[in-house]
């Protein structure tokens, strides 16, 4: 199956995700979008694909991703009308400035056993309060899919990955 994106944001790092979706057998990069019409028509002319307004990718049934590289300020927004649109949203860091939206996003807690133990040896002594937050702040509801350096893991694909809220009350979890 070729996943179809839409590229917005058409700079530097939009060139190399650009470089990234095409260099991939199965995907194409339908669409390109930037404020800047020269930029996004520079992409679009070296891979083949549409220059096209935000919103036009938003609504395009042709498109089943995108690859969000435009100012920092735009990420959240762009996020949720993406995600509410049913596309698949890779987003360049980071998420949002704001610590507003920020606050309102649950951390992940990493469990007692990840923290306590490397491997099945343990490393930190029974009931020693333990913390470690994961890093990544993007709201659970929007992760489809984990992309990682084998290739992309996603619910009921056979990994045995499974996608569920964590809960920080576990064994010796600091609250």
């Amino acid at each position: 199956m070729t996943i179809k994106f839409g590229l917005l944001g058409a700079g530097r790092i939009g060139k190399v995700h650009a470089k990234a979706v095409t260099g991939d057998t199965q995907a194409r990069l339908v669409a390109v979008a930037d404020a800047m019409p020269a930029a996004a028509q520079a992409i679009a002319d070296q891979n083949g694909c549409e220059v096209r307004t935000i919103e036009a990718i938003c609504a395009a049934k042709d498109i089943d991703a995108v690859v969000i590289c435009t100012p920092t300020d735009t990420h959240a927004d762009l996020i949720e009308a993406f995600v509410k649109a049913g596309k698949a949203v890779f987003c360049e860091k980071p998420i949002d400035l704001s610590l507003a939206h920020g606050d309102l996003i649950p951390i992940e807690e990493r469990g007692w056993d990840e923290v306590a133990k490397v491997g099945s040896e343990q490393i930190a002594p029974d009931n020693v309060p333990v913390y470690n937050p994961a890093f990544d702040v993007t709201p659970a509801r929007l992760v489809s899919a984990i992309v990682t350096e084998t290739g992309v893991v996603e619910p009921g694909d056979g990994t045995g990955v499974v996608f569920a809220p964590v809960s920080p009350a576990g064994r010796g979890a600091a609250g």
